[in-house]
């Protein structure tokens, strides 16, 4: 089994090394401590007892509070009988629905190091999202000696810096050099400087979620259809993976009521599109199985599909009773009713009503020249004039094809040579 350490961002393998969780419920499934770093934090008493010491030296309420919040279901216990004991009964559910209130509605700025591992997770989790500009921030003041909650206005990738402007709201004041307080100008920070925006204990005491494909703890994510087409996975915004979620409803109808059966695979104009853009997101992120066949894919697996329904083919078979009134497409190769070939190209380049439209789904376009099913390099403008593409990438670098007739064009007509009446009889 891997793992994910907050604390260094590796992804380890627990038969190398260890992971611990120190007893903590906020670590989520997947996450753990590594060993590696346990060893450089072994003289940490904040390390290793006063984030442990949150949940262990805790009260009851508290203990039953945070296992509320983190999912855990509570074990069936023997309840107290109604009488002289109905009072601690209702103590005892009132002081821990208190404590979630709390939990839950408190105000967290991060202007005092992390005392609970929810915190600290959360700031990691918070960290591994990549900035941008107008994003909500924040940063400690020595000046004013708080948390001042601003945004960015500015950011210098190469030196890893943000330029931040503090909030109307705030009254960020600075002294300038005759010891009068003015409003502060914009204050450039360094990536470790930056904090997260104020925010409530709701987002923070929770297990924070873990993306299906990088592994990390994110905060921003969403489920997602995987490529078994049935499971849902839960992805971080960053690993946008592209799978049979993100097809159009209407194409994916159109293709099981075409072929008969489910889409067992990306159809060929998408795949190429979804593959390389998958695997820029997997080395952009590093996802753990990169380079690493020993691991293995945070992607689903294909799940085998049976049959559909009735594919065009038959359904037209059906309806007309005669194969032979049937013609086969050459695109799909089923032999369907509609259909029609372009006499400009090919009379003879039959292509199906579906075909033509996946065609049209994929490459049409108003102001775009329309490629012609199975007649690779062959163009028609929207002027209804046949051309030939030099190369299929360059969509817009367009020459005429020497061996297509091209539309006659009009002659003009001659101008007559002036003469009188009398030149004329003589001539004609």
């Amino acid at each position: 089994m891997t793992y994910w350490c907050p604390i260094c961002a590796a992804h380890r393998d627990e038969n190398e090394f260890r992971g611990e969780n120190f007893g903590s419920r906020f670590f989520p499934d997947g996450v753990l401590v590594c060993e590696v770093c346990m060893k450089k934090h072994e003289g940490n008493l904040w390390f290793n007892e006063e984030l442990i010491n949150f949940e262990e030296a805790a009260e009851p309420h508290l203990k039953r509070a945070i296992k509320h919040l983190t999912g855990v279901k509570e074990e069936e216990k023997e309840h107290l009988e109604y009488g002289e004991n109905i009072h601690l009964l209702f103590e005892e559910n009132k002081r821990f629905h208190d404590e979630v209130e709390r939990l839950e509605g408190i105000s967290v700025d991060f202007g005092k190091p992390s005392s609970d591992w929810a915190e600290v997770l959360y700031r990691i989790a918070w960290r591994q999202k990549e900035r941008f500009v107008g994003e909500r921030v924040s940063w400690i003041s020595t000046s004013n000696k708080r948390v001042i909650q601003a945004h960015i206005v500015e950011i210098d990738k190469e030196k890893k810096q943000f330029k931040l402007r503090a909030l109307e709201g705030e009254g960020y004041k600075v002294k300038d050099k005759d010891g009068i307080l003015r409003r502060g100008a914009d204050k450039v920070v360094g990536l470790f400087h930056l904090l997260p925006p104020k925010t409530t204990g709701k987002k923070i005491y929770k297990k924070q979620m873990v993306c299906h494909g990088c592994c990390r703890m994110r905060l921003k994510g969403s489920m997602r259809r995987g490529l078994d087409y049935d499971n849902e996975h839960w992805f971080c915004s960053g690993c946008n993976i592209m799978s049979f979620g993100d097809l159009p409803s209407h194409e994916v109808q159109a293709y099981h009521e075409h072929f008969g059966k489910p889409m067992e695979e990306i159809p060929e104009h998408h795949r190429e599109k979804f593959i390389e853009h998958n695997e820029d997101i997997m080395k952009k992120q590093g996802w753990p199985w990169i380079g690493n066949k020993s691991w293995t894919s945070p992607l689903p697996k294909k799940r085998n599909v049976k049959k559909f329904g009735e594919n065009q083919e038959e359904n037209d078979l059906r309806w007309t009773g005669d194969i032979n009134r049937l013609t086969k497409c050459n695109g799909c190769g089923l032999k369907v009713i509609n259909g029609w070939a372009d006499s400009r190209v090919d009379p003879k380049d039959w292509n199906c009503k579906w075909c033509w439209t996946q065609y049209s789904l994929r490459e049409g376009f108003p102001k775009k020249p329309t490629i012609v099913p199975h007649r690779k390099g062959v163009v028609i403008l929207p002027s209804n004039e046949v051309t030939s593409m030099v190369c299929m990438e360059e969509l817009w670098k367009i020459t005429k094809v020497s061996d297509v007739s091209q539309p006659k064009t009009k002659k003009s007509k001659k101008k007559g040579v002036k003469m009188n009446l009398q030149t004329f009889h003589e001539n004609y």
